[in-house]
Parts: structure tokens; sequence; C-alpha cells
């Protein structure tokens, strides 16, 4: 949310410090399933309060950030491969821009083959380093297990040593897709 949001009296840190946020947990105890990821993209499609009533399409998010992928041992196989996709679809033609790290398999090609990030209807984001090369962690495509063959990650930006900001204000920096 820092690298998101990050905004203090004396600076900006994220890339969007005006912007606001909600947030939907789509994974229990570091895991999550199916199920899961599309009830919460089902949330921002209509966010509803806290019993699951009085949905309000008009609060939905126009971009939403996700900083995950589902991998096989929370279920998502080529099975589930369509639903999802239809799921990322419908969120596009509702107006909703969904962003999705690339994943950090290497920077060798073809490394980038998790869903969300191999649709093309996601907007996927591989890490450089400050001197402008991928980072040796970026997944990197092109996709080839889905479809036809595509281009991804659709942009890379800064992701190595990226500097954020804590909920008690002081300051940490990460690697990953996820801070790109």
């Amino acid at each position: 949310i820092g690298t998101m949001v990050g905004l203090t009296n004396e600076r900006a840190i994220g890339v969007a410090p005006e912007a606001n946020w909600i947030g939907c947990r789509n994974m229990e105890r570091g895991n999550g399933a199916p199920s899961t990821y599309i009830e919460c993209f089902e949330f921002f499609l209509a966010p509803f309060n806290l019993e699951g009533k009085d949905a309000r399409p008009d609060r939905a998010p126009h971009v939403i950030n996700n900083s995950w992928y589902c991998s096989l041992d929370e279920g998502c196989d080529t099975s589930t491969f369509p639903i999802m996709e239809r799921v990322i679809e419908n969120l596009r033609k509702s107006g909703v821009v969904v962003v999705v790290s690339a994943g950090n398999d290497g920077a060798s090609c073809s490394t980038l083959n998790h869903i969300p990030a191999i649709y093309e209807g996601s907007f996927s984001v591989g890490a450089n380093q400050s001197n402008d090369m991928i980072s040796g962690f970026s997944s990197n495509g092109p996709v080839i297990n889905y479809k036809e063959v595509r281009i991804k990650p659709n942009v890379v930006a800064p992701g190595s040593d990226v500097i954020s900001i804590l909920p008690d204000g002081s300051y940490q920096s990460w690697s990953g897709t996820s801070m790109a």
C-alpha cells in the first residue's frame, strides 16, 4: 500500500499518493483459491458492505493492483484459466484496469506463465533495476502456455530496491515485481 499511495506530511512515497484505495483479502493464511480470487474481483466490480449487501458499482475502482498469482497448489491449473480470464475481461468491460505483477520466476524467456498475468486483458508489470536493466528475478514473456503467443509484460518499472513506507512511518526497501 505504501508503494501505491504512501504519503507523509513531508513527502510522497507512493506512485499515486493522492489516490483513494480499497482492499479485499483474497488469501487465507498465505493461500488463495480460484473462488477467493473471483470473490475479490466481484467485490471490486461492485463493492458491497460487510454483510455482502448493497453492492455499489459506482464505487468500483478505476485500477486494481494485484501482487499475486494463482498457483497449481491453489487449484489454478489449465482448467481454471478460461474462468479467470472471463473475470478479468468482465472487469475490463466495466472500465476497470487490471494491473498485475509479472512474477518473480527469473528473466529467462517464457517465465511469465501464471494467471492473471498471462491474459491479454491484464496489464502485467515486470521489474527493472536503477540501471534500466531487467531485474534478474523478473518474469518475462512471451507467454506460450495459454492460447496464442503474446508479448508480456506490458511494461517494466522500477522493482529492485524500491523504498516504501510502513504503517509506523519508517521506510524499507524491497525487490520484486510486486514493487514495480
